[in-house]
């Protein structure tokens, strides 16, 4: 027996946001299985002689499987393409099944998927607010360790769901503590249903507030960051406290290979200068820094809130204590290791179960000397050492000397956690 799978999306879970082509299948379903969440708060006001079948969001794909019928619809909130439960419905009946057919609508020869459209959560918003989503860049949080404080710096508008352990007035919380409390911040709550509810207020102000785990938000940030906008030694504070110059600190980062969603630890922090180079490129995520010296830590906290840069978690201390807490990187930058070198990697070696990059930058023999042997007792792999030295152009009278700066040692190397050499980066 065949079966069609029809996933359709409800909209708001009301009949006025409802489609022509979703009222059509659900009332022409012979079974509708539904999660227990999605079915407590419906008010479709269809009529329908189809079998309805409630169960957890876990146990949907093996209730299609169990299913007898042949026409099955599967109701999902929104739209399906849309930060959906179809997608985990469709690999759970792949995963099943144990095959993965060409086309995405084929799970098997006995089960054909449909997907119909309904109106999302954003849509809905945005008609309601008058605005336009063409320019936003749109996130969920519900479920996920989104960074919405990394997504508030670089970005003037941010669009996101909510839920589960990132609640509005919780993302509205970590955005204050970092230093964006003055952001617009405007929420849609039960859209859609009689508790519907859309108020705009600071971020500050919101996070005094309580929502509920069905909500949107849009954050605007008219003053966010450009992440890939170059900085210049000029844009940082740095009073007495030494600064890794901006030709070291390009080549450093670069060296990194930083994606946008990779974890980043900065061991010896210093002004932030790097930091911030770091941060500005893992601009979906955090950066965890970490400093001794208490006139640098200000420096980092002014550096941040000058440059809009403000997904980095700050620590004082002394590495590698202070980093029990952090989680697991993917790129490990260290300007200043206090002569724990080896305390420090061994630490950040035990939290990694996938590998990482580090990149240690020193202008001592010493410590180039320490680099080499730590980093092959403990088993990295494709060292590189790279000597740089700078020169620029300075007015002497009416001539331009080439003045050149201090020589520095720019280390690289892999970490691989697996044993075969699988873990590499993808």
């Amino acid at each position: 027996m065949k079966k069609t799978v029809r996933i359709t999306g409800i909209g708001m879970g009301t009949p006025d946001s409802l489609t022509k082509e979703a009222i059509d299948s659900l009332a022409n379903a012979q079974e509708i299985i539904i999660t227990d969440t999605l079915a407590k708060r419906l008010n479709l006001g269809i009529e329908t002689k189809a079998v309805t079948t409630l169960c957890k969001v876990s146990e949907v794909a093996g209730k299609i499987m169990e299913s007898h019928f042949e026409n099955i619809v599967v109701p999902v909130s929104g739209d399906t393409g849309f930060f959906s439960l179809s997608r985990t419905i469709e690999k759970g009946l792949k995963k099943l099944k144990g095959e993965v057919q060409a086309t995405p609508t084929s799970v098997a020869d006995d089960i054909e998927l449909e997907y119909i459209n309904g109106i999302s959560s954003m849509q809905y918003f945005f008609a309601k607010t008058g605005g336009s989503y063409d320019d936003v860049k749109i996130a969920s949080a519900h479920g996920r360790n989104t960074s919405m404080v990394a997504l508030a710096s670089y970005n003037k508008k941010v669009f996101a769901l909510t839920g589960g352990d990132q609640k509005v007035h919780i993302i509205c919380k970590k955005l204050a503590d970092a230093g964006l409390g003055d952001v617009l911040v405007t929420v849609g709550e039960n859209l859609g249903s009689k508790g519907e509810r859309i108020i705009s207020a600071s971020a500050k102000e919101i996070s005094n507030l309580e929502f509920e785990n069905l909500a949107v938000m849009l954050i605007e940030n008219v003053h966010a960051a450009r992440p890939f906008e170059m900085l210049r030694d000029i844009d940082f504070e740095r009073a007495k406290v030494p600064m890794t110059k901006e030709e070291v600190r390009w080549i450093s980062a670069g060296k990194l290979d930083i994606r946008p969603s990779d974890i980043v630890y900065d061991i010896g922090a210093g002004t932030g200068s790097v930091t911030i180079e770091m941060a500005r490129k893992a601009c979906e995520s955090t950066v965890y820094a970490i400093e001794r010296n208490p006139e640098a830590t200000e420096l980092i906290r002014k550096n941040m809130a000058k440059t809009g840069s403000y997904n980095i978690e700050l620590f004082e201390g002394r590495a590698p204590e202070g980093m029990e807490t952090w989680p697991e990187p993917d790129r490990v930058f260290i300007g200043g290791s206090s002569g724990n070198l080896r305390q420090i990697l061994e630490s950040v070696i035990s939290k990694t179960t996938r590998g990482f990059i580090a990149v240690i930058n020193t202008v001592t023999l010493e410590t180039l000397t320490e680099a080499f042997s730590v980093l092959s007792e403990l088993g990295f792999k494709d060292a590189e050492y790279l000597s740089i030295t700078a020169a620029k152009s300075q007015k002497t009278g009416s001539y331009n000397m080439m003045i050149g700066a201090n020589p520095v040692y720019i280390i690289t190397a892999k970490y691989d956690a697996s044993a075969d050499g699988s873990a590499e980066r993808e």
